[in-house]
């Protein structure tokens, strides 16, 4: 015999590992990130068309500064703009997730609050490397970025990597 007699209380369940953050869920939350095209177009599209139009001056091509050129501090430039902005509107989906309602849902669940916010901001992570990758891939294209290799992946990383700070601050703003 069990020390405790009686059915089972299905209420008392075990607490996920890590709180519930797992990668099914954060699969899912960036596929629902991804259907929302206005968020895609202003986070990814839109610093892409910036670099097109501002970043892309033939004046700026030969002119040097420091290991590139200025049309590679250009594309930096925007692409940390564009991970900034795409970072910050994670916190815009939650207020509408609020709004909606949605936000009681996963409180039924044993997902811990911690690892809602982790996912979130995951989230919002994966679209600042999106729109960094974007704008590092058309400066890519448009053959007037001179820069290292080494220097393409360290700013890269270290304009996607910069942009935690404004995916917890969109975060802050919300709650």
């Amino acid at each position: 015999m069990t020390p405790r007699s009686g059915p089972v209380d299905t209420l008392e369940r075990a607490a996920p590992p890590v709180g519930g953050v797992s990668v099914a869920i954060l699969r899912l939350e960036v596929r629902r990130l991804l259907r929302n095209r206005r968020t895609i177009v202003l986070a990814v599209a839109m610093p892409v068309i910036l670099f097109l139009v501002f970043g892309r001056d033939a004046a700026y091509v030969h002119q040097s500064a420091g290991r590139g050129n200025m049309t590679a501090s250009e594309m930096i430039s925007i692409a940390l703009f564009g991970a900034v902005f795409a970072a910050a509107t994670g916190g815009a989906m939650v207020t509408i997730e609020r709004t909606l309602g949605w936000s009681r849902q996963p409180r039924v669940t044993p997902l811990a609050s911690s690892a809602y916010i982790v996912i979130k901001m995951l989230t919002s992570l994966a679209l600042a490397a999106g729109a960094v990758g974007a704008v590092y891939v058309v400066g890519a294209l448009t053959h007037q970025v001179a820069m290292p290799a080494d220097l393409w992946i360290t700013t890269g990383l270290c304009v996607w990597i910069g942009s935690l700070l404004f995916s917890a601050l969109g975060l802050f703003w919300v709650y």
